[in-house]
């Protein structure tokens, strides 16, 4: 009687501790979540929405000590950090679960990710 609640429980901690989830997550409309972003049209949370070259947007960066990130999102690994007027070039966004817009740089060689609100672009 024991032995199935137990491997129960440890199959259900193991999962947690892994990181796993028991049930498969819906993904989330990025306009569903937030309605504001609307020319996102079929892209999910999460999901890279790219730009095509034709459509690279020269930015700079309008605050201090701007975080410059492996992914989108402030979970994502800080890599360096980019002062007012530093110039990098836009080729895609995402969105996160608390609606932020990432951008999707080009700095130097390197493809990063920068919250939104860290940037003006240069042009539309």
């Amino acid at each position: 009687m024991w032995k199935p609640l137990l491997t129960s429980i440890a199959f259900s901690a193991t999962m947690l501790l892994a990181g796993g989830v028991a049930q498969a997550q819906t993904p989330i409309p990025v306009m569903a979540q937030c309605p504001q972003a609307t020319w996102t049209n079929g892209y999910r949370i999460g999901e890279l929405i790219p730009l095509h070259s034709s459509q690279y947007k020269p930015a700079v960066v309008s605050r201090d000590l701007s975080r410059v990130r492996a992914g989108a999102g402030f979970s994502s690994r800080i890599i360096f950090t980019m002062n007012p007027g530093e110039q990098v070039t836009v080729t895609g966004e995402a969105w996160d679960i608390g609606c932020n817009q990432w951008m999707q740089v080009i700095v130097g060689e390197g493809s990063y990710w920068i919250h939104a609100d860290n940037l003006r672009l240069l042009r539309s």
